[in-house]
């Protein structure tokens, strides 16, 4: 049992009337005999004090003799090789509790799931829940836990897991969850640590201008010497295949690579080392952008529609390639190999909304610029309104209505 004060300066105004009133007792008694005089002070001093309490925020707190308790089993991939360990862990605070507490078990990884509800006889044997393993969000288990514990008496949750959390805040989670009055406690799980190797990071040039060489560097740790087999790749072809021993500890790789066209294009290093846990992480990918002589794509319905202007942008050094809707590129690396896209009286239909979308797309993220040059098949009467493509352009396509 304890208590709160919500508004504890209330506590010094009360002292203060206290003084006052015990002042003028003394100063000016009243007209009473002596019991009936301190009685009358005594009165009016309680009530005084239950003024006080009132205007402080006074609340007395029980704390329920029941408990509610929930074990949160973190099966993420990083304690796969320790799950025998874990369950035993857990089956061992469920025994330890107390005969009239009600108990649950929860698992996560990058999700989180009920494996046994709460009840008075929780029964868990091994864990029989699959969550996603590929990553560690402890701070969405402790909230779906704290949603799912019964508030008719004290709660409890016990986290068992190896510390390795990647998403989410868990520290702020936990913060919540104890002022709403739920106990987090941690049991640390001893994870064997196996022969690991993986790629750390993978740096290259952001941008190049076409002709170039880009230099990249990869990064790999390993706990252990291994024989290791790395590829490099440049989009998808093959530049490079290397075999080396690697020491315990980081090791610098460094390839040379000459993006020809203008666009993006992908640098990958995979490693395949022999004595390894975890091959997921022996992948590194970076992005480089090819910047070439600008060039503006004309999207013409019939190729020469925009002939003069297509002149005129030649004639200022500023190359052009012509296609028809249908070939309008698909991807956002393939748009990106143009500074400008023209549209010469287009109408939406042509287009299709997965290729709206990624003209949005691409002026939005990559700064493409977009011209669109009217005709009877473009804007209001080629079906602009409500596109992607309407909102890609600075103008409404139909007017507000008042």
């Amino acid at each position: 049992m304890g208590f709160e004060l919500t508004r504890p300066l209330f506590l010094g105004a009360g002292v203060l009337a206290l003084g006052i009133i015990v002042a003028i007792w003394r100063v000016f008694p009243p007209p009473l005999p002596r019991v009936r005089a301190r009685l009358s002070l005594g009165l009016r001093l309680l009530i005084v004090l239950l003024l006080t309490a009132s205007l402080a925020g006074f609340q007395v707190q029980t704390t329920p003799s029941r408990q509610s308790l929930l074990v949160a089993a973190d099966l993420s991939a990083s304690v796969q090789s320790a799950l025998d360990n874990e369950a035993a862990t857990v089956r061992r605070i469920l025994q330890q509790r107390r005969g009239d507490d009600r108990a649950g078990v929860l698992s996560f990884g990058r999700d989180s799931q009920v494996e046994v509800n709460i009840s008075k006889d929780p029964q868990f044997g091994e864990f029989q829940s699959q969550p996603n393993p590929h990553y560690t969000d402890l701070a969405a288990a402790l909230q779906l836990g704290g949603s799912i514990l019964p508030d008719d008496g004290r709660k409890h949750i016990v986290v068992v897991s190896d510390g390795r959390a990647n998403l989410g805040d868990a520290v702020s989670e936990a913060r919540l969850l104890r002022a709403e009055g739920v106990r987090v406690d941690t049991v640390a799980l001893p994870v064997p640590i196996g022969a690991e190797a993986y790629v750390d990071r993978l740096d290259a040039p952001r941008s190049l201008t076409q002709g170039q060489r880009a230099n990249a560097q990869a990064l790999i740790i390993t706990n252990t010497s291994t024989r290791a087999t790395v590829r490099w790749y440049l989009d998808r072809t093959l530049v490079n295949t290397v075999q080396l021993d690697l020491p315990a500890r980081e090791t610098i790789l460094k390839q040379t690579v000459t993006p020809a066209e203008p666009g993006f294009h992908a640098v990958r290093v995979v490693m395949d080392a022999v004595r390894d846990t975890y091959a997921e992480n022996n992948l590194g990918e970076a992005l480089i952008q090819v910047v070439g002589p600008p060039r503006v794509l004309l999207v013409e319905n019939t190729l020469g529609e925009a002939a003069s202007l297509e002149a005129a942008l030649r004639s200022t050094g500023i190359g052009t390639v012509s296609i028809t809707p249908q070939r309008l590129p698909r991807s956002a690396a393939d748009l990106a190999a143009y500074q400008a896209v023209v549209l010469v009286n287009i109408p939406a239909s042509s287009l299709g909304g997965d290729a709206m979308a990624l003209l949005q797309a691409s002026v939005r993220d990559l700064g493409t610029g977009l011209v669109v040059i009217g005709g009877a098949d473009s804007y209001g009467p080629g079906g602009y309104a409500g596109t992607p493509l309407e909102t890609a352009l600075p103008v409404q396509i139909q007017l507000p209505q008042d």
